[in-house]
């Protein structure tokens, strides 16, 4: 995943920027990693660099919030989803929803679900 960063920065040196298909790709390696912390620097870059992450380029990141049990930040990362107008999709509100029974947070679930 390193080098996949790497060939990142030199695309960028070289004029030819990434699009939302190649961030969002990385950001899954990264998050497949348990690298969240790069995952949301490349999440950030690609919002700078113009493009607007979808529900996919979420996805990864919620999954790995999901197996360490994080459920505070897949809400805030639901809200962020929304300010930016990209709104969670059934499989995100899935994972979700899933952890929230997990945790026992039914009334978190329940709202989601509404």
């Amino acid at each position: 995943m390193e080098e996949a960063a790497c060939m990142l920065l030199e695309m960028h040196r070289s004029n030819c920027e990434a699009d939302g298909v190649t961030y969002t790709t990385l950001i899954s390696g990264f998050c497949k990693c348990g690298k969240l912390d790069k995952a949301y620097e490349l999440s950030d870059r690609m919002i700078q660099q113009g493009h607007t992450p979808c529900a996919k380029t979420y996805l990864p990141i919620m999954l790995a919030h999901e197996k360490i049990e994080e459920l505070e930040e897949c809400l805030e990362l639901i809200e962020e989803m929304r300010k930016i107008g990209c709104f969670p999709d059934v499989i995100i509100y899935n994972v979700v929803i899933r952890l929230a029974r997990k945790l026992a947070e039914i009334k978190e679930g329940v709202e989601l679900w509404n």
